[in-house]
């Protein structure tokens, strides 16, 4: 009996210790990734200034130039740095480009917004599931579940300030964003087995149909904290 209570004991204390670490090895995470952001950014800003007044060209009214599209996403790697590192504008203060946008090139890029936040996300959730797994030696299911813990909350906040830049409160779009993720998930699943049904059991195969299944999980999140969680 008493070796059972020495046992648990012991387990609670690693437990604290290791979410007690959790938030400093996330922000050596964030900070690493910051950095790499920061000279990515840097150096398309750079690639910019040189192709400035080269790519202007359009094949018809309302189309856009490469120089178009190159400088939006100059301005968009700019700001995921601000958001990753707290300087917000980041993008919008180095070449001024983001304003005055059309409706439709303005919905581009809040869903590349969308796409570079769950590349940052993904990358900051599994080197925290690495550092624990691996570099702790924590069981890797606890690892898992810290990893996806700080990865949902870090999605939350890219998602409510640099991809939808949304004013509404957290107490309001938290548990929106939650539901929300459920519902993707459970439309991820749905769209997994359809599509392994239909397209057959081969390895290749089954690949793609996982693919189709990160699809729709990430259309339905964008399409409902578009029009749902983040809705002003």
């Amino acid at each position: 009996m008493r070796t059972i209570r020495t046992r648990t004991i012991t387990c609670a204390v690693a437990m604290a210790a290791v979410l007690s670490l959790a938030p400093l090895r996330a922000q050596t995470t964030q900070t690493a990734l910051s950095k790499e952001a920061g000279t990515l950014s840097d150096k398309f800003a750079g690639l910019a200034r040189v192709m400035a007044g080269k790519y202007d060209w359009k094949p018809g009214e309302g189309v856009r130039s490469v120089g178009d599209v190159f400088n939006l996403i100059v301005t968009e790697n700019g700001l995921l740095v601000g958001t990753l590192t707290g300087a917000g504008g980041c993008g919008k203060t180095r070449l001024g480009l983001n304003a005055g946008l059309d409706p439709a090139l303005d919905e581009l890029a809040r869903f590349f917004r969308f796409g570079l936040a769950g590349v940052a996300n993904s990358l900051v959730g599994l080197g925290i599931i690495a550092t624990l797994d691996v570099g702790l030696q924590v069981r890797p299911a606890i690892a898992n579940a810290v990893g996806y813990t700080v990865g949902i909350a870090l999605s939350f906040i890219l998602s409510r300030q640099f991809v939808f830049r949304s004013r509404r409160p957290a107490r309001i779009a938290a548990p929106r964003f939650l539901i929300s993720a459920a519902i993707a998930f459970v439309l991820n699943q749905a769209a997994l087995a359809i599509a392994g049904h239909l397209l057959g059991s081969d390895p290749a195969l089954r690949l793609a149909a996982q693919i189709c299944g990160m699809c729709v999980y990430t259309l339905t999140l964008f399409v409902l904290g578009r029009f749902w969680i983040f809705k002003e």
